[in-house]
């Protein structure tokens, strides 16, 4: 079941992304990229050891006007990710799990790794599944 889990993943990430990344415009989301950057400058930021006020602005500027750091954070950020929990409708076994579109090379796996993870993260699988179960509908709208 793990095997048909991850292929499934696969191949429907093959073709979601493209299709997204297709209708997805920066230009028209310059808040969320905005807040993008901030958050990425930020984290940049809070791995030096002590930084003054002059030299956060200083970085957060350079870093700003950085083309090939801001179309990193353009490409992380529109990368669209997976979780996928198959669950037994009888038993209510968890029969598979991927977690990540990465999740042959990438070292955390968003459905259980929660030592690394928010909760919320590994939630997420479980409130996709409630809304899907309620009505809500689970296509793709770009």
């Amino acid at each position: 079941m793990q095997r048909y889990a991850n292929r499934a993943v696969e191949e429907h990430l093959a073709d979601i992304q493209p299709a997204f990344d297709s209708t997805w415009d920066w230009r028209a989301n310059t808040e969320i990229l905005n807040k993008a950057i901030d958050k990425s400058v930020e984290d940049v930021i809070s791995t030096r050891k002590s930084t003054s006020r002059v030299e956060t602005d200083s970085i957060y500027a350079a870093l700003r006007s950085n083309r090939a750091f801001v179309d990193s954070i353009k490409r992380a950020w529109q990368t669209i990710e997976v979780g996928l929990i198959i669950i037994d409708p009888h038993s209510g076994n968890i029969c598979a799990m991927v977690g990540g579109a990465n999740f042959r090379s990438f070292n955390m796996d968003s459905t259980y790794d929660t030592d690394r993870a928010s909760t919320g993260i590994s939630l997420q699988a479980v409130r996709l599944y409630c809304a899907i179960d309620n009505g809500y509908p689970s296509t793709l709208n770009c």
